[in-house]
């Protein structure tokens, strides 16, 4: 129910397993039945938080080095900023990509011409990571957001160019926190000049 949102209608089908198993409840249920719920959330009574937008993601997902280099040379010189988060799988549960999609959903909404993207191909298997060729061709950190401003990348320097936001460890702040210290490094980012931001 925790994913309803108002004026929804869920028809929900309870196995037996997790209902009234094999004993049933009285003449109505019987042994082994699915249970059949047919709920429909009229209103929300007090505060909620409220659903996350549907649709295509507000990034562009980078799966190789072609679709990175599609991207990049469709925006570098038209977008005052790009954003590229580096991250490993599964990506769903990290606070920095939901921070990540926040940002970019809002940028979005607010007709901001920032581009964003995500790289998020390396997943654990035998002991380690396998390799994310986009991160490594741009001499990314993993489990960072990388901020290219305009300015940065004039000299063809598309590579070196890239600046790792400071968003403080995930299990000390907040998705929200993490969204705005990716906020200030993206508003700092075209005139700075450190390693960092």
């Amino acid at each position: 129910m925790q994913l309803m949102v108002e004026g929804d209608k869920w028809e929900m089908y309870i196995p037996s397993e997790l209902g009234y198993g094999d004993s049933g409840q009285g003449g109505d249920i019987g042994a082994g039945d699915v249970l059949v719920f047919t709920m429909e959330l009229l209103s929300i009574e007090g505060p909620s938080t409220p659903a996350e937008p549907k649709g295509p993601p507000p990034y562009t997902e980078l799966q190789d080095i072609d679709q990175l280099h599609i991207w990049s040379d469709t925006h570098r010189h038209t977008a005052p900023t790009l954003v590229l988060a580096a991250l490993y799988q599964p990506k769903r549960s990290s606070k920095l990509y939901q921070a990540f999609k926040a940002l970019a959903r809002d940028g979005a909404k607010a007709g901001d011409s920032t581009q964003f993207a995500l790289a998020a191909n390396s997943k654990f298997m035998g002991g380690g990571y396998t390799r994310d060729m986009v991160v490594e061709s741009l001499k990314l950190s993993h489990q960072a957001v990388h901020v290219l401003a305009a300015d940065w990348g004039e000299h063809g320097d598309f590579v070196s160019g890239w600046k790792k936001c400071k968003t403080g460890r995930p299990s000390e702040n907040t998705v929200d926190q993490i969204k705005e210290a990716l906020a200030a490094c993206m508003r700092r980012g075209s005139g700075a000049a450190k390693d960092e931001l």
